[in-house]
């Protein structure tokens, strides 16, 4: 790209500029040595140590995540765990904890669990629910430097997998599963409960 030359001053201008120039005076010599730019200073003479301090440090190994778990015994035949996948369960009783807190909502599945026990059911089916959707789509909440406090979407759903695997749970039962979309899908589990 080449440079215009820059057009010629006319005469008011050149008349501002001569009556701005006369008041300046030129720089005293020694003082416009101080102000030039030193000389950046040599590199110190290279040792081992800091050769050693340049290098990149390693960095440790990240945690490998574990297995999600995996309640679910998968039954003896094939044809009881097709029937559960598919959803076509007998369901003996239907627990609902919408709107429970999780200490209250693990206090009413360890009842109705071992209710349910005593009656000699065979499969139950737990309703947890999904979470709140809102908070679910707040992108802000996943961030590492969010302030937000608020517990993250489907509390009960999240508990529920670890009050299964707590020993008086486990006791009663022979695992669970994800429920069919028409049972609750996301939002519910069978619970198959040992005989």
């Amino acid at each position: 790209m080449t440079r215009r030359p820059p057009r010629p001053l006319r005469a008011d201008e050149r008349e501002l500029w001569r009556r701005f120039a006369s008041g300046v005076k030129p720089l005293d010599p020694d003082r416009l040595k101080a102000l030039e730019a030193p000389e950046p200073p040599s590199a110190p003479p290279s040792s081992p140590a800091r050769a050693m301090d340049q290098r990149p440090l390693p960095m440790p190994e990240a945690p490998r995540a574990a297995p999600p778990p995996s309640g679910m015994r998968r039954p003896t035949d094939r044809s009881s765990d097709k029937r559960l996948r598919r959803g076509r369960v007998e369901i003996d009783a239907r627990l609902d904890l919408h709107g429970l807190t999780a200490q209250a909502a693990r206090g009413e599945l360890l009842a109705f669990l071992a209710r349910a026990h005593r009656r000699g059911f065979h499969t139950v089916l737990v309703i947890t629910g999904k979470g709140a959707r809102g908070r679910a789509l707040d992108d802000s909440r996943f961030e590492p430097w969010s302030l937000d406090a608020r517990p993250l979407p489907g509390v009960l759903r999240r508990a529920f997998e670890g009050w299964m695997r707590e020993p008086d749970l486990a006791a009663l039962c022979a695992g669970y599963s994800p429920a069919h979309a028409r049972h609750g899908g996301d939002g519910a589990f069978y619970v198959i409960l040992r005989r």
